[in-house]
């Protein structure tokens, strides 16, 4: 996994790579690639708890009505 904080005028991106390999044992449908969204909603929740953190001061999502 790497990441990288790119200037972007006055904002920040942070792209992210992750890249796996390998082989899963015990057989099963879709080896790796059936851990591909699972995986990828966990990162994606915690960058977007970070942008939160980084933005607001709070990693929590905003509370409905507020």
């Amino acid at each position: 996994m790497s990441w990288e904080l790119k200037a972007e005028g006055e904002d920040t991106r942070l792209p992210q790579i992750y890249a796996v390999s390998g082989a899963v044992s015990g057989g099963g449908e879709g080896g790796l690639g059936a851990w591909a969204a699972p995986v990828d909603g966990v990162i994606r929740e915690q960058l977007e708890r970070l942008q939160r953190l980084v933005e607001r001061g709070s990693p929590e999502p905003a509370k409905a009505g507020k």
